[in-house]
């Protein structure tokens, strides 16, 4: 397991989805489980379809990406550790062995609660621009810092957003939206003024319009929305709790 799912078993959150890592090849994860598809152009990934759960197994990324246009390059777990966007989403766990695998100090990261980025910061905006958002998305949800220049090179790269796809914009919205953190996240990318590039007329709208009744009514509906579904989330999870100690129950009365 890597990424987020570990991250936020670490500070004590309930991972929302689990993402998984492997030296086997899309082809190979293909044939082992009927359920499943390989996705992707730029890097070839396979979604396993459980129920109605999907999880995205990956194979390790070699740090060589080669020539110009050539993707599916596989590596070694500590070249994949490299190639992630920022150190909190580096660790691999292994829950046969309960054993974490940590290449790139992010356990120290973690404990001083502070965002790095792994990639230079001279080139990890250019590479993939996106990484600037959930830099701030990461920042809010678990409360962690972010570094001097860090926070430089996003005000520094901001206009590469202009380069992204409306889709892969529309995503990170959604994205953001069902995090229970879309006000402080949204208020937070209007500041550094990237929520311009994902929503420009919204973020035009609430520029002009910043103490009148339209801003406060954006990000009021915002925090509705926001307990909403952390009331919902923190259901489920009662829910959920519920069933895993009946579970266990009917196992100890079948020993």
């Amino acid at each position: 397991i890597v990424g987020g799912a570990v991250r936020d078993l670490l500070i004590g959150k309930q991972p929302k989805d689990f993402d998984i890592a492997t030296n086997a090849f899309p082809k190979e994860i293909r044939k082992l489980f009927w359920n499943s598809r390989i996705i992707g152009r730029r890097f070839k990934l396979a979604h396993i379809y459980f129920q109605e759960k999907i999880f995205e197994v990956s194979t390790f990324r070699s740090s060589d990406q080669g020539e110009l246009g050539e993707h599916n390059i596989y590596g070694t777990i500590e070249e994949d550790a490299n190639r992630r966007d920022f150190s909190m989403n580096s660790l691999y766990y292994d829950p046969l062995e309960s054993q974490i695998f940590d290449f790139t100090n992010a356990m120290r990261d973690i404990r001083e609660k502070r965002v790095r980025s792994i990639i230079p910061l001279s080139i990890t905006f250019i590479e993939d621009p996106v990484r600037m958002i959930r830099c701030i998305k990461y920042t809010e949800t678990t409360g962690f810092s972010m570094p001097y220049r860090l926070n430089l090179s996003i005000k520094k790269h901001a206009k590469e957003l202009k380069l992204c796809s409306s889709s892969r914009m529309t995503e990170e919205v959604f994205k953001i939206l069902q995090t229970g953190y879309s006000c402080v996240i949204i208020k937070k990318l209007h500041q550094y003024r990237l929520f311009s590039y994902m929503m420009p007329i919204i973020s035009e709208a609430i520029s002009k319009n910043r103490k009148t009744s339209l801003s406060q009514e954006f990000f009021n509906s915002l925090q509705k929305l926001d307990l909403e579904i952390n009331d919902t989330i923190m259901k489920m999870d009662i829910l959920n709790s519920s069933n895993r100690n009946l579970s266990e129950k009917e196992i100890s009365g079948v020993q």
